[in-house]
């Protein structure tokens, strides 16, 4: 995603194009805190032990590990 910047979503004959902008590691521990509090029992080992009730300060530790991207869908 960081070399395509971007893509396209298909479902059926609908096509929808998107970028796609990577979110700077400070900007991520709410998005991980969320993703976690949704998917940890599913994704949790991934996480090195950290869980959506860590600190904001643990979950930038491990941010630069997991890319996180804004899509934008284009009219």
């Amino acid at each position: 995603m960081r070399a395509a910047g971007g893509g396209e979503l298909r479902l059926g004959k609908k096509v929808e194009t998107f970028t796609a902008t990577e979110v700077a590691d400070d900007d991520k521990p709410p998005l991980l805190r969320a993703y976690l509090k949704r998917w940890k029992a599913e994704v949790g080992v991934f996480f090195k032990g950290v869980g959506p009730g860590s600190s904001d300060e643990e979950l930038r530790r491990i941010a630069p590990d997991h890319p996180v991207f804004r899509i934008t869908v284009e009219s």
